[in-house]
């Protein structure tokens, strides 16, 4: 795995700059990162790059299923993963549905440590609660009844 360059990234008193995938996109959660970007005290790295981070964190949580290696691997990767949200970053309806998916047969598997269930479940939650941005606002793309 490559280092990340971070030659771009700089903390300043002026305007940081915003990638150009980001300053000049037209989708709806592009324009809503464009807008948290600018209220930075520093420069971000482009959507697509943090898409690539974003495939490798996914596929290190499949490697830590399909090894059953729930602690620390699945743990590890599950609370990187929760770090990766924080940054306001679109996150693919069908990659969140995949997810959620995997993250359900978790726990729900017999014997699966309750922390692991905990853990799984709350990301659960976090995916559901995602919020997505249209022309009309913050809307709930999966909606949750409890």
């Amino acid at each position: 795995m490559d280092l990340p360059d971070f030659s771009r990234l700089n903390i300043s008193t002026k305007d940081p700059e915003i990638p150009d995938d980001i300053a000049t996109a037209t989708d709806p959660k592009l324009v809503k990162l464009k807008h948290f970007a600018r209220l930075l005290p520093y420069s971000i790295e482009s959507n697509a790059e943090m898409q690539r981070r974003l495939e490798v964190i996914l596929l290190r949580i499949a490697q830590c299923v399909e090894a059953k290696d729930y602690y620390p691997g699945l743990r590890n990767w599950d609370i990187i993963l929760c770090c990766w949200f924080m940054l306001e970053y679109p996150f693919p309806k069908e990659k969140r549905i995949q997810l959620i998916v995997l993250y359900y047969h978790i726990c729900t598997t017999p014997g699966m440590p309750t922390f692991i269930v905990q853990s799984c479940s709350s990301t659960i939650v976090n995916l559901l609660e995602y919020q997505e941005t249209d022309h009309h606002g913050p809307k709930t793309s999966l909606e949750t009844s409890i």
